[in-house]
Order: structure tokens, then sequence, then C-alpha cells
């Protein structure tokens, strides 16, 4: 038990450090954004747009992130430990939480006829991520009953996941560098 409890505090540790990096990761991009006069384009449509891209779909792939991280270490454990079944509620409750704030941060970053007809496909992809990701951690692991899935197949599913939000963020910056060229 002494083992299994420097595991669960490692495991504590390292998340608590990454968390910590993504949030001096998402300072600096907001801040090189700010520097950029992105939030203050005189076009709102790249104003909101550059909101999705520093502001939004970074917590998404986060989460998600966090879950894959979880999750293959727990599969490849064969069990599920407290440290990691605690992390992935409050992983399952950001990812619901999410679900809502980024339907509504799409929605604003969609509102204009140019991003909603470039964007529309690879926003609804990354927002089914979210759902897909949550049943798949639920399943898969919290509530599994054996944790008989091949971390590797976990681990690549996530990264698919993810992979949604990552092309939603290329096309988005695509149609940015359009709107500032333009502009």
């Amino acid at each position: 038990t002494l083992f299994r409890s420097q595991n669960e505090n490692s495991l504590r540790s390292k998340s608590e450090i990454l968390d910590k990096v993504l949030t001096q990761t998402l300072v600096f991009c907001r801040l090189v954004a700010g520097q950029a006069g992105f939030n203050q384009d005189y076009n709102p449509q790249v104003r909101q747009l550059t909101e999705l891209v520093v502001g939004s779909t970074p917590l998404v792939t986060h989460a998600l992130a966090q879950g894959r991280v979880m999750g293959s270490y727990s599969l490849g454990q064969g069990f599920l430990n407290s440290a990691a079944s605690s992390k992935f509620d409050e992983i399952l409750q950001q990812l619901d939480k999410l679900d809502g704030d980024y339907t509504l941060k799409l929605q604003d970053a969609l509102q204009g006829s140019s991003a909603k007809d470039a964007l529309q496909e690879q926003a609804a992809k990354s927002q089914v991520s979210l759902k897909q990701a949550s049943r798949l951690f639920e399943e898969k692991v919290v509530m599994a009953s054996t944790l008989d899935m091949a971390w590797t197949d976990f681990y690549d599913q996530t990264t698919a996941f993810m992979a949604s939000t990552y092309q939603l963020n290329d096309a988005t910056l695509v149609l940015v560098r359009h709107e500032l060229e333009i502009g």
C-alpha cells in the first residue's frame, strides 16, 4: 500500500504540474494575441475567432488530454486507483460544463457567414468529441467492471477526439489569416 500511495501522490503531483503549465500557456497565448492586436481588431469575426482559438479550444483539448493520461495510466495498470478516480470525476464534470460553454463559444464564433460556412463541419466534430470522450471515459474506465481495453486503443481514440479540435483550430487560423489579408 505504501507503493500505491506513492504512485497516487506522484500522479496527483504530475497532474497539478500539467494544470499549471496549461494555465501559463493560456496566459502566454492570450498575451501574444493581445500584443498582436487580435482582441481589438475592428473586425468582430477576427476577435471571435481569436477568442475561440486562444480561449475555448485549449480548455477542450486540455480536458481530453487529462482524460487520455488518466485512462491510459489506469488501463495500463489494470485498475482505477483513488487518485485517478477522483481526477476522472473532475474531468467528467469539467467536460459536462465545457459542453455547454463550448457550444455558446462556437455559436458566437460562427455567427459570421464566412466563418459558419468554413468552420461548421469542424466545429460540429469538435463539439461531438466532448460527448464521445465522456462516454468513452465512463464506459471503459470509470464505470467499467474490468479495465480490459488496451491502453493504446484508449490513447488512440482519445487522441482522435483531440485531433478534431486541432483541425478546427487549423481551419480557424486559416480563416483569421484570410480575414486579416482582406481587411
